[in-house]
C-alpha cells in the first residue's frame, strides 16, 4: 500500500459539537430578537424579510432552520468519525503493527475507484467488520454506530426518500454513539 499522508488539522467530532453549541446559540439568538423586534411597538424597524409575518410564520422558519443545523451537525459528527477510524486504519497499516487488529486491517481487500488509486480505498465496513471479530466489547457500540451511517446515508443524499431508521437520530443521540465507539475502540 503506498503511504498516505494525513492531515494534521483533519476535523474531530469534540469540535464539530462546539460549533453545534455555537450555531443553535446563534439562531435562537435571532429568533428572540426577530420576535422580539416584530412583536414590539418599533415593529417599523423589525426586518424587512419579516414584515406581515404572523408569530406562528416565524416560530416555524426558525424551527425549521435548528432541524437544519441538527442535520448539518449529524453529518459532520458522522463523518469526522468516519476519518477517525480511518487515520486510524491508515496508521496502523503504514507502522505494520503486531497485534491482532492490525494485522486484519493489513489484510483487507483495497478497491479501485477506476482512477489508479487502487491503494488508497478500503470500504469503512470491511475496517468495522475487522474490529467486530477481533474486539467482541465492541460490537454493541459499533451496531448503533452502523445504524447512525443508514442516517448519514440518508443525509448526504438529498433526503429524497422516507428513510426506516429504526430510531430517531438527534444530533446528542449521533454524538453519544460515536463517543461510545471511538472510547470502545480506543481512539476517544
Amino acid at each position: 500500500m503506498r503511504r498516505v499522508v494525513l492531515r494534521e488539522d483533519q476535523l474531530r467530532p469534540v469540535a464539530v459539537w462546539g460549533y453545534y453549541d455555537t450555531e443553535r446559540s446563534a439562531v435562537l439568538s435571532k429568533k428572540r430578537a426577530v420576535i422580539e423586534m416584530c412583536t414590539s411597538a418599533h415593529a417599523e424597524h423589525a426586518d424587512p424579510k419579516f414584515t406581515g409575518w404572523s408569530l406562528a410564520e416565524i416560530e416555524e422558519h426558525f424551527d425549521t432552520i435548528l432541524t437544519e443545523v441538527d442535520h448539518q451537525i449529524s453529518l459532520s459528527l458522522l463523518a469526522a468519525a468516519e476519518a477517525a477510524i480511518r487515520v486510524d486504519f491508515f496508521r496502523r497499516v503504514q507502522e505494520r503493527g503486531k497485534d491482532a487488529v492490525s494485522r486484519r486491517l493489513r489484510s483487507l481487500p483495497l478497491l479501485d475507484a477506476g482512477r489508479g488509486d487502487r491503494n488508497l480505498r478500503v470500504r469503512l465496513d470491511d475496517i468495522l467488520s475487522v474490529w467486530a471479530s477481533e474486539v467482541p466489547a465492541c460490537k454493541s457500540a459499533l451496531a448503533r454506530f452502523r445504524g447512525a451511517l443508514n442516517y448519514r446515508h440518508w443525509l448526504a443524499h438529498g433526503r429524497f426518500w422516507k428513510p426506516k431508521l429504526g430510531m430517531r437520530y438527534s444530533p446528542h443521540i449521533v454524538q453519544k454513539t460515536i463517543e461510545d465507539l471511538l472510547e470502545a475502540l480506543g481512539l476517544a
